[in-house]
C-alpha cells in the first residue's frame, strides 16, 4: 500500500483558491468588461455624429449644385437649408429637377429621433436659413435676417467643452460655397469675399457662366 500513501501525501501539499482571490478577479473582468462597453458606445457615437455630419454636408453640396444649375436670383427660388431647431432642419431644392422649386420636395431631416447629436453655430438663431445663389455662393441668415459666420457644430448630447474629435464635428462653409468638415476644436480657415470680374460688352463670353 506505498503507492496509496504516496498519493494521498501529493493530496495533501494541493492548494486552491479562497473566496477573496475568485471575488477580486470576478471584480476585475466585471471592471474590464465595462470599460470595453463604455468604448464600444462612444465608438458608436463618434460614428453616428460623423454619418449625420456627412448627411447634412451632401445636403448642401446637393443645393449648392442645383442653385447654380437652375441660375435663380430672388431668395424665395434659392436652393436652402433652414435649421428650424438645434435638432431639426429642413432641405429645399430642385430634387426632380424640373427647374421648379416645389414646396413639395422640401424634406426633414430630424436628428432627434436618431440621435442625440445637436447643432450649435456663433450667433445662430433659430430659424436660420442657408441659402445658395446663382454662383453657388453661400450665405447663412439666422432668426432675425442677420449674416451670420457659416460654422456649424454638429456635438454628441451636451456640447460640453473642450471640443474636440471625440465629441463634435466642425462644418465650415467658405463664401464661394465650398464645405469643409473638420474634427472638433479645430482651427477653421477664413476666406473673404469671392472677386467678381464684370464683362464687357461685345465679349463672346457667356455672362452667366
Amino acid at each position: 500500500r506505498w503507492w496509496l500513501m504516496d498519493l494521498s501525501v501529493e493530496r495533501t501539499g494541493e492548494t486552491g483558491s479562497s473566496v477573496v482571490e475568485l471575488l477580486i478577479v470576478l471584480v476585475i473582468i466585471g471592471v474590464l468588461a465595462t470599460m470595453a462597453l463604455v468604448g464600444v458606445g462612444d465608438s458608436r457615437k463618434q460614428m453616428l455624429r460623423m454619418n449625420l455630419s456627412r448627411e447634412l454636408k451632401v445636403n448642401m453640396e446637393r443645393s449648392r449644385f442645383d442653385a447654380i444649375k437652375r441660375r435663380v436670383v430672388t431668395l424665395s427660388e434659392m436652393a436652402t437649408i433652414t435649421f428650424n431647431s438645434s435638432t431639426r432642419y429642413t432641405v429645399k431644392y430642385d430634387v426632380n429637377q424640373n427647374g421648379i422649386l416645389e414646396a413639395a420636395e422640401a424634406r426633414v431631416i430630424d436628428l432627434g429621433s436618431r440621435s442625440g447629436v445637436t447643432i450649435t453655430g456663433t450667433n445662430l438663431t433659430f430659424p436660420a436659413t442657408l441659402y445658395f445663389d446663382e454662383n453657388g455662393n453661400a450665405v447663412l441668415r439666422n432668426a432675425s435676417s442677420t449674416v451670420i459666420t457659416p460654422i456649424l457644430t454638429l456635438c454628441d448630447t451636451g456640447c460640453q467643452a473642450p471640443l474636440s474629435a471625440t465629441n463634435a464635428t466642425l462644418l465650415s462653409i467658405s463664401p464661394t460655397g465650398t464645405v469643409a468638415m473638420l474634427p472638433g476644436g479645430s482651427t477653421v480657415p477664413t476666406f473673404g469675399a469671392p472677386t467678381i470680374s464684370q464683362l464687357t460688352t461685345g465679349t463672346d463670353i457667356n455672362p452667366a457662366i
